[in-house]
């Protein structure tokens, strides 16, 4: 893809799209990109994806599960709507009312499964349950490791303090090559 972007409508209505294993690199996902593809089962957006676009993977009836990645800066409205199948959500941000709108007339989830349970990070449920689009039938577990915690358990152990580290605390070789962000020094840091 052009500068690590999955272009507008690039995957409209392809029924036949059953897995989507976008590059690591990828940024963006722009919107409909992936609207109606309705056998679409598994798609992982990368550590690198900072924007979801509206309407991005909206209509994918036979998606069941979605990992949202923490340095996703932006939702687009209904990015998600009709996924009705979607019935597990492990969403890595902290706070999510910084990354999906209050202004959207849809959310982003609209039409997800009733009862889908959302893993989310140590602390941050109410932050969860009190967002205006929360649906009240839907659960929601703490337990993915925040960032913020990631940070401090990688460092309690002084030995490597300037090794670079993913923000779920994995151990780089060395400075990342694809953008995104990561921890070094103790300290988000984004590669561009």
């Amino acid at each position: 893809t052009s500068e690590d972007v999955i272009g507008e409508s690039m995957f409209y209505n392809c029924y036949n799209l059953r897995k989507m294993e976008l590059p690591a690199t990828t940024r963006r996902i722009e919107g409909y990109a992936f609207f109606g593809c309705s056998r679409l089962k598994q798609i992982e957006l990368p550590e690198t994806c900072v924007t979801v676009g509206e309407y991005a993977i909206a209509f994918c009836d036979s998606l069941s599960s979605l990992s949202i990645p923490a340095g996703l800066v932006r939702i687009g409205e209904s990015a998600f709507t009709y996924c009705t199948s979607l019935s597990t959500i492990f969403s890595a941000i902290e706070k999510m009312s910084d990354v999906v709108s209050d202004d959207y007339y849809f959310s982003p989830f609209d039409g997800i499964s009733d009862g889908c349970l959302w893993h989310v990070p140590a602390g941050t449920k109410n932050k969860y349950t009190s967002l205006s689009w929360w649906d009240r039938s839907w659960g929601v577990v703490e337990d993915l490791e925040s960032s913020a915690s990631a940070i401090e358990n990688v460092f309690t152990d002084q030995t490597n303090c300037e090794a670079w580290y993913t923000l779920r605390g994995m151990k780089l070789d060395s400075k990342p090559k694809i953008p995104g962000i990561y921890i070094y020094k103790g300290k988000k840091v984004v590669v561009r």
